[in-house]
This record gives C-alpha cells, sequence and structure tokens, in this order.
C-alpha cells in the first residue's frame, strides 16, 4: 500500500479483506482522521498494525480474525472482528465491545456454553460477594447464528418483585458472515452500572443477585455462555464460566 493513502483526508471506510499478499501498513494510514472502519481480514501475512493506530479516534470498528501481537487499538472502538486471543488482550475498562467468532471449535475455551441450550431467556444466581474491586466485567456468548442480534441484559435487584430497581441494557450485533457464527459481547461493569436504564439509587452492584440475557430477534435454536472477568484472572480457574 502506497504511503500516499493517508492523504485521502475524507475516507471513512477502508476495506482490504483477502489481500492475502499485504505484509506491512504504512504510518500514514494513521493520518486518517475520518476513517470509522477498518477491514483487514484474511489478510495472512499481515502482522501488526502501525503503531500509532490509536490516534484514529474515529474508529469504531474494526475487522481481523489473525492475531496481532501488543494490540492498541483506537480508544474509541465498539465493534471487533476478530480471532479470540486478540479479543483477549483488548479488554479495556469502561469500553464495550462485540466480538465475532466465525471459529466455533474455540468458544468452549472462553465458555461452557452447552450449558444453556435452545432458549431465548437465560438468567443466572450472582454470588452474594460477586462484586469486588477487581472484577471488570461480563463476557455474554450467543450462537451460532446468521442472523442480525439484538440482547437485553438486565441486572435484578434482591426483593424487588416489581423490578423497581432492575438495570437494563441493550447489545446489538450485525452479521457480516455467510455461515452462522458466534457472538460474543464484553461488557464493562463501569459502562453496565453507569449507563443502564434503570433506577439503582441507593443501590451498591451486590445488591443485585441475578443476571438475566434475552434474545430479542428470531427463534433460532442457540447456546449461551456466561463469564464474569476479574483482573489478573482472565483464563483462570478462578473465574466464574457458565
Amino acid at each position: 500500500m502506497p504511503s500516499s493513502i493517508g492523504n485521502l483526508s475524507d475516507l471513512t471506510e477502508l476495506n482490504l479483506t483477502g489481500c492475502e499478499d499485504l505484509v506491512t501498513l504504512p504510518d500514514s494510514l494513521c493520518n486518517l482522521m475520518n476513517l470509522r472502519r477498518l477491514l483487514l481480514s484474511w489478510c495472512k501475512r499481515l502482522e501488526k498494525l502501525p503503531e500509532n493506530i490509536g490516534d484514529l479516534h474515529q474508529v469504531s470498528s474494526l475487522a481481523s480474525l489473525e492475531f496481532w501481537q501488543n494490540f492498541n487499538g483506537p480508544p474509541n472502538l465498539e465493534e471487533l472482528f476478530a480471532d479470540y486471543h486478540l479479543a483477549l488482550k483488548s479488554i479495556r475498562e469502561g469500553v464495550l465491545f462485540s466480538f465475532f467468532f466465525p471459529d466455533q471449535v474455540r468458544i468452549p475455551e472462553l465458555f461452557n456454553y452447552d450449558r444453556f441450550i435452545n432458549q431465548k431467556v437465560i438468567s443466572i444466581d450472582l454470588n452474594p460477594s460477586w462484586y469486588t474491586d477487581k472484577f471488570m466485567g461480563f463476557w455474554l456468548c450467543y450462537g451460532p447464528t446468521g442472523l442480525d442480534t439484538k440482547l437485553n441484559a438486565t441486572l435484578i435487584c434482591k426483593s424487588d418483585p416489581e423490578r423497581k430497581y432492575s438495570l437494563k441494557y441493550d447489545m446489538y450485533g450485525y452479521s457480516r458472515f455467510i455461515d452462522p457464527f458466534i457472538c460474543c459481547w464484553y461488557i464493562p461493569f463501569e459502562t453496565l452500572w453507569n449507563n443502564a436504564s434503570g433506577n439503582k439509587e441507593g443501590k451498591n452492584p451486590n445488591d443485585y443477585y441475578m443476571l438475566e440475557v434475552s434474545q430479542l430477534y428470531g427463534s433460532e435454536e442457540v447456546c449461551w455462555g456466561i463469564r464474569l472477568e476479574y483482573e489478573k484472572e482472565a483464563m483462570s480457574d478462578a473465574n466464574v464460566c457458565l
């Protein structure tokens, strides 16, 4: 790719999907301050992104199924199509991510998602002391599906039959694949606690005893997984995988 790509100041989408001979990207790519979508899936020889890729503040969607070392994505990234290794390295406090995995075989390494089968609504009871200052957020796994997806995650308060204090957060996923895929959301607790709809006045996180997740579109037969993520415990037995 020529370094002059950085002169296309009005470019909003760059699609390099399937460029198998692409080895590097010029640093000038990071001059594209209006770029919103960067698609790099199946660029098998591309080893890394420019070091200053984080300067692309407008990029909200990045697609790559490959694994890059030392990934430091754009600060406003909301949607990531990625190999799950890259997904794990991309967790940042306060940032909501959507991950899409065409490779369904690897999902059990993150979730035991066979526990919930063929359901539109699932719920789990949270440990009475599930929230600590080390808690990072929730992982949700849903699929396989070939449809656009909308999920609603709800924290339910103890002794609240009318759900006056429930906190609800909506998530959307848009299919980019021909074949069925696994859809994952990472919801940082800060995002859920501060931005979810509902009244939490006078409540603290451990006043909430249940997490409920519902699928709002379609009636597919799917599997689910939920994982609670804590600092310095990624992929360890200390995490709660359901």
